[in-house]
């Protein structure tokens, strides 16, 4: 039988056994009627990415043989208020080759899709780490192979994160690819391998292609240290091959890797000021010990390791071993470093890209708990009968091997019942029932959107193609993505900061910056913010407290309720005065919204061209008496609360009037990652209605440093006389508190001067599947100059051309974009490019080019 033969049967071997596992690990889903898709992240983002993804893809092939354009449309108005697809669908679904296929697979059927990919992923996670085991020890056996490979690929890493977040299961694939890459760099030098698997990990995930970055140079280090001691030439020498290999792979993703950060230094995230402490807290560590051998669900600081209790003597067998072997001294070094980082929350801070403490990286360890195992089952009875002669030697070891895996393989099944099963973690409780096709594609639709949908086609409008946007109450995150449909809310892991400036400036109660979800039901914020359509999933006198003032019932159907006003700021509107950005920061929270209607506001510089405006504020605050339960201690600006105590707020209130609860600079100091407060009051009617704030504390990887929040307890004609609020246990503190209102007597007119002059003729030119663009186009008439305030955020993709001449962009309100115009009739085109998308399409047409070279330059240098 040739190798080649060998080698193919077995990994038919390990398919089918592959197939086997995968049943006893994943049976309980289909069991309890659960398909493999998370409730949470994975129906909230993932599986939304792929069916875009797909129809992105068709839409693009669509653009290039259709309408004979080779510039993709990038921008997405079925995000959030309107942002970039590119960078965005990155982290998600853009670069992750296992989605290529999805381009063939119909939106109705992606469900399908991400289930048998999200099995495919620890397959071809085995098959990775099989590659790299076969080279750095070779004299394994495949059944001892065949161990680690399935330790390696069924970890709790994988079987938590794997189907939680299927794209998390990437790296376990990357990794031992890189690591492979890199031993031929020290053994052979030559640099193709690790140059090819470093472009698959830049193009798969930006964030684990820095972690694969980072575990790589401490491996590599490790690595150096055993094989050059002091000899620096040599050193000096593999160093450069390995500088060489890693710039020409990372060229080679630049098509996909510098748009994402040009995003990435817009990013909201980059600069939260967490806390955390020196060392964890004990129970982590004894969870710690817990994760090692068995599945820990929700594991602290995110840690999932989850091998089996035969990880402990194959740990200690390899340690024992590194006395005498060099390679299982490395592998124990390497062991050592990763076990410290686990143990020390700095380290999780550094790996998470210094954002948050998080332990995602620990897949790195699932690399060492495969190699140890596949060492372990084949060599230790070798060990124990070396000095030992018997006829049935090879057999016993033979036998031996296969009772290590065959209980390796149980021990799996173990933990997947402990993690899965309903007797026992439950996991599978936190995923979506097995539904029909019809059914499935209705609920990725979302009924949201088509309801809302059929309220503007009632009212005349192409439903596809016209601008319109909705907020409302109890939104489902990414709702509109799939039909381009632009909303308020927004929930990707990468996204422009204005719009998260923009709710920190407005004092929204949203607590995430990567996730923003409504304007708190404010009318200014919802009417200047272009938002034509309100939605509520539940008609009750509860829910119709909250819908903003003059917005009227326009639609029904099921349980919502679809409101509209006419007065929302169209795409284009236009006004001649502005609010310097120095102005506006020097007033209160309150003051910035109602400002909003006599200016827009820019940047001072920006500003110097233009008349300012002088806003007139009608807010008012009122006195208000306190009386608290037990369980609150009031100390100088602040108090501390008892979980479940709360304290009523008495005052004289305001007819005709938004009524507000505001909390200036809150600080919320608490042992949770969240901490929850509720306001609640009554209607003239007895209806009890409330608000909850949930307060991302510092020990949170999702805190955003805002500290100024206005509670919206919605507009009344007949004035409220008094709030309760509920809290979590927690130390408060604050520089004020304060009951306010906000009267809206003229709004409408206020509102009137923005649209005296708007944009006409108004085209997205979106494609046909996919709802992209790339181009906005429309005209206008202007009797003086003026400023267009165009409803789409400032993104740096973004160019204007007046009348065919091109013309500069302005930040607005925030999150919005401002472009000056003179009087007369002009045409208007804005053209959307991904930022860095050209640049890096040259770069890795370039990192191509200098790979094949390399291979040349290598190729001779071996055979000379």
């Amino acid at each position: 039988m040739s190798t080649k033969t060998k080698i193919f049967l077995q990994y038919v071997v390990y398919s089918i056994l592959f197939i086997l596992v995968s049943y006893m690990v994943f049976r309980f889903f289909p069991e309890n009627n659960k398909f493999l898709i998370n409730h949470a992240d994975t129906w909230r983002q993932y599986i939304k990415a792929v069916a875009y993804n797909s129809k992105w893809m068709r839409g693009f092939i669509y653009h290039l043989f259709k309408e004979k354009s080779l510039l993709p449309q990038t921008l997405s108005y079925g995000m959030g208020y309107g942002n970039d697809i590119y960078p965005t669908l990155q982290y998600y679904a853009i670069g992750d080759i296992l989605n290529i296929p999805s381009v063939f697979v119909k939106v109705e059927n992606i469900y399908i899709y991400i289930q048998i990919t999200t099995i495919l992923r620890p397959y071809l996670a085995g098959i990775a780490i099989s590659l790299y085991l076969r080279y750095v020890r070779p004299e394994l056996s495949w059944i001892s192979v065949m161990c680690g490979m399935f330790t390696y690929a069924f970890g709790t890493y994988f079987m938590y994160y794997g189907t939680w977040h299927p794209y998390f299961a990437n790296p376990l694939i990357y990794l031992p690819l890189v690591l492979l890459g890199a031993e031929k760099i020290f053994r052979e030098k030559k640099p193709l391998t690790f140059i090819i698997a470093i472009f698959l990990s830049a193009i798969n995930n930006f964030y684990f292609f820095y972690l694969i970055v980072l575990l790589t140079v401490i491996y590599c280090i490790v690595r150096a240290f055993f094989l050059y001691g002091k000899d620096f030439p040599a050193l000096l020498k593999t160093v450069g091959t390995f500088l060489l290999g890693g710039i020409v792979g990372t060229m080679m993703s630049m098509v996909i890797l510098l748009p994402v950060l040009f995003a990435f230094m817009h990013n909201s995230r980059s600069d939260q000021d967490i806390i955390f402490q020196m060392l964890y807290s004990p129970a982590y560590y004894k969870e710690l010990a817990a994760n090692l051998i068995s599945f820990v669900i929700h594991g602290e600081a995110e840690t999932q390791l989850g091998f089996t209790v035969l990880i402990i003597p194959a740990m200690l067998f390899v340690l024992y071993k590194g006395f005498f072997d060099k390679r299982d001294r490395q592998a124990t070094v390497f062991m050592v470093i990763m076990a410290v980082c686990l143990c020390i929350p700095y380290a999780g801070y550094v790996f998470s890209g210094f954002a948050f403490v998080s332990n995602r990286w620990s897949f790195a360890c699932a690399v060492f708990a495969g190699y140890a195992m596949a060492v372990f089952t084949d060599d230790l009875i070798r060990c124990l009968t070396t000095k030992l002669s018997f006829k049935f030697k090879n057999a016993v070891i033979t036998v031996s091997q296969v009772v290590v895996f065959a209980l390796t393989i149980c021990l799996i099944g173990k933990n997947a019942y402990a993690g899965y099963s309903p007797e026992a973690g439950n996991m599978v409780g936190d995923y979506l029932d097995m539904a029909s096709t019809e059914d499935m594609y209705l609920q990725l639709q979302s009924t949201e959107v088509q309801v809302v949908e059929e309220a503007a086609a009632k009212d005349g409008l192409d439903a596809v193609n016209d601008f319109y946007r909705y907020s409302g109450r109890n939104l489902v995150w990414n709702a509109s993505l799939l039909d381009g449909i632009t909303s308020t809310q927004f929930f990707w892991s990468l996204d422009d900061r204005g719009v998260s400036d923009y709710i920190r400036d407005m004092g929204v109660t949203d607590q995430e910056s990567h996730a923003y979800y409504a304007l708190d039901d404010r009318a200014i914020l919802n009417l200047m913010g272009g938002v034509n359509y309100f939605s509520l999933r539940f008609n009750t006198p509860e829910e119709r407290a909250f819908v903003p003032y003059s917005y009227y019932e326009d639609y029904g159907k099921y349980n919502f309720a679809i409101f509209r006003n006419d007065r929302a700021l169209p795409y284009g509107s236009t006004c001649n005065k502005v609010i310097p950005r120095s102005d506006f920061e020097k007033m209160s929270v309150i003051e910035r919204q109602e400002a909003l209607l006599y200016g827009i506001v820019l940047d001072d510089k920006d500003a110097e061209r233009f008349e300012k405006a002088e806003p007139v504020f009608t807010s008012s605050s009122a006195d208000y008496k306190v009386t608290a339960s037990e369980g609150i201690e009031f100390f100088d600006n602040g108090f501390k609360a008892e979980a479940g105590s709360n304290m009523t707020i008495e005052f004289e209130g305001r007819e005709n009037a938004e009524n507000y609860l505001f909390f200036k600079n809150l600080n919320i100091d608490a042992d949770t990652m969240v901490v929850s407060l509720t306001a609640s009051t009554q209607l003239s009617d007895g209806t009890e209605i409330k608000k909850q704030l949930d307060y991302q504390t510092k020990q949170s990887q999702n805190y955003s440093g805002w500290h100024d929040y206005i509670i919206n307890m919605g507009y009344s004609q007949e004035p409220k006389s008094y709030y309760t609020i509920t809290f979590g246990a927690g130390t408060y503190t604050y520089d004020s508190m304060e009951v306010l209102f906000q009267p809206l007597d003229g709004l409408e007119e206020k509102l009137s001067a923005f649209t005296q002059n708007t944009l006409e003729n108004l085209d997205l030119h979106k494609n046909p599947i996919s709802f992209a663009t790339n181009k906005v186009t429309g005209d206008i008439n202007l009797e003086e100059p003026k400023i267009m305030l165009l409803s789409t955020p400032y993104l740096s993709g973004w160019t204007a051309y007046v009348d065919g001449k091109k013309t500069e962009l302005l930040r607005a309100n925030t999150m919005f974009t401002a472009l000056p115009l003179a009087e007369g009739y002009h045409e208007i085109e804005l053209r959307y490019h991904t930022p860095g998308l050209l640049a890096g399409l040259i770069l890795s047409i370039l990192g191509v080019v200098l790979a094949i070279v390399v291979k040349r330059v290598y190729d001779r240098k071996g055979t000379s």
